[in-house]
């Protein structure tokens, strides 16, 4: 296989996770606004914190630019609620940069075919 295509396919499956962590972001998002608990909170603070570790390693740029660097001392629910925010503000600029990344990928892959052919 050609190295673009396998790099089109990580990129693919990158795109595809970040799309399901931004979807649940939204979700939990909504369930904060509707029905804030303490317990949720948690809960959703140890789903961000993840995502937004797993970003860190990747494109820690894109968090040190959207991460508070000192503590805000908030109540736990508007706590998780600005940094769902800030995920969410992560995630969406992972997939710009991502997509981008998919369609060089995607081009690359067709010169090298289509000058195969010639």
């Amino acid at each position: 296989m050609n190295e673009d295509i396998i790099k089109s396919i990580d990129t693919t499956n990158k795109i595809k996770k970040r799309k399901m962590s931004l979807q649940v972001c939204k979700q939990y998002l909504n369930v904060l606004q509707s029905t804030p608990t303490e317990a949720m909170a948690n809960e959703v603070n140890q789903f961000a914190t993840e995502v937004c570790n797993d970003i860190k390693g990747e494109e820690p740029e894109i968090t040190i630019d959207n991460t508070c660097p000192f503590p805000r001392n908030l109540d736990i629910v508007t706590e998780v609620k600005l940094n769902l925010n800030a995920v969410i503000n992560m995630l969406e600029q992972i997939l710009v940069k991502e997509s981008k990344e998919e369609i060089d990928n995607v081009h690359n892959a067709i010169k090298t075919e289509c000058l195969g052919y010639l």
